[in-house]
């Protein structure tokens, strides 16, 4: 079977997927995620970030079924082995003693953000209480850096302590950091400034538990992906829009030495300084 077959047959399988047809597939897999805009976007069935995956399982027979929990209790139960797999996640030591961690899916980049009325000229963390969301990494480059913090229960309730003066600055991801404030804070985007001094770019990976089973789903998820990668090479622009099934969802992957992209805007430097993009919903 030709490459250009290949991936055909599997833009076919996701499309069956997507349908609700099993009969194709080997097995199921329950993935667990939670909101993150813009990348994973649970008021949309299709076109955010989730896709990579589904096309990566599709490869190797697995169907994903995505259900909805927050990352921190995810996280707890792949250790705990009572869930198979959870997206997405960043990689770092100590959860890898923890988990096991598929290759890198993608690259994003997390940054400092602080308030520019507050703070205007150049923003140093030290002494400065972060606002953290429990459960959640920055990449160990940030993590290590954060000193003071206080918890919050997401993103978007820790911009509005950042802006309500009740925190000094927040480490997130530039792009999300970016589309909640227009959201959310519209009127207090001009307040929101991204530190020089502070970024760093992360991989992002899919997780599961530290078992047999949980080795073996993950070599073949491994495996698919690096089917998935080489689709960007196979899908041609102009039809991705209609093969993904909606406008503004993923339209086309490019390859960055081995890593895909998802092409529109771009939104982060990956690790080997390739963009990351993303299609505006």
């Amino acid at each position: 079977m030709s490459n250009l077959s290949k991936t055909l047959l599997l833009l076919c399988l996701l499309a069956a997927q997507s349908a609700g047809s099993t009969s194709l597939f080997d097995r199921e897999v329950d993935i667990y995620t939670a909101e993150w805009a813009p990348y994973i976007d649970l008021m949309q069935s299709r076109g955010d970030l989730r896709e990579l995956v589904e096309i990566a399982l599709v490869d190797v027979g697995i169907k994903a079924n995505w259900q909805q929990l927050n990352y921190y209790h995810s996280f707890q139960f792949i250790e705990q082995n009572k869930i198979t797999a959870a997206f997405p996640y960043f990689k770092t030591v100590k959860r890898a003693e923890r988990v096991i961690f598929s290759d890198p899916v993608f690259f994003i980049e997390n940054a400092i953000f602080y308030d520019r009325v507050r703070y205007p000229n150049n923003f140093d963390i030290e002494g400065h209480t972060a606002a953290v969301v429990g459960g959640y990494s920055y990449g160990e480059n940030i993590d290590a850096l954060l000193g003071s913090t206080r918890t919050f229960a997401n993103d978007q309730q820790a911009l509005r302590a950042l802006f309500n003066g009740e925190v000094d600055f927040v480490p997130m991801s530039s792009h999300v950091a970016e589309a909640l404030t227009l959201e959310y804070f519209p009127n207090q985007y001009h307040r929101l400034a991204k530190s020089p001094q502070y970024s760093s770019a992360s991989s992002v990976h899919l997780i599961a538990p530290k078992t047999v089973d949980g080795q073996a789903f993950m070599d073949s998820f491994n495996r698919g992906l690096v089917v998935a990668k080489k689709l960007v090479t196979e899908i041609d622009a102009s039809i991705d829009a209609n093969i993904f099934g909606r406008a503004g969802g993923i339209v086309s992957l490019n390859e960055a030495d081995g890593y895909p992209i998802v092409t529109a805007i771009p939104i982060a430097v990956s690790a080997s300084s390739h963009s990351i993009y993303l299609v505006p919903g």
